[in-house]
């Protein structure tokens, strides 16, 4: 799923965090069709490889994270200071 697509889970149209050229993050949201129903996003393929390979083994929420994406903003605001409140 590339970026220009709309990018659905479980909670909705979702963003991804992007860094441009003069290293300000931000978000990009796709705003066409995806090309096929079978492509996933970066962030559902991670989780859904390590659900698959971890599972149980890992206390990481990896299927609960993608469904929203701001979860995972989140989770980095948590120990990376240049992260706070961007998802206010």
């Amino acid at each position: 799923l590339g970026r220009t697509e709309i990018d659905m889970q479980a909670n909705g149209p979702q963003g991804v965090t992007v860094e441009d050229s003069m290293s300000m993050v931000h978000i990009s949201m796709g705003i066409n069709p995806p090309a096929s129903e079978h492509l996933l996003s970066e962030p559902a393929i991670v989780a859904r490889l390590a659900a698959a390979t971890i599972g149980a083994r890992s206390k990481t929420p990896w299927l609960w994270l993608v469904e929203d994406y701001a979860r995972i903003r989140d989770k980095i605001e948590a120990v990376f200071d240049d992260f706070k409140d961007f998802n206010a």
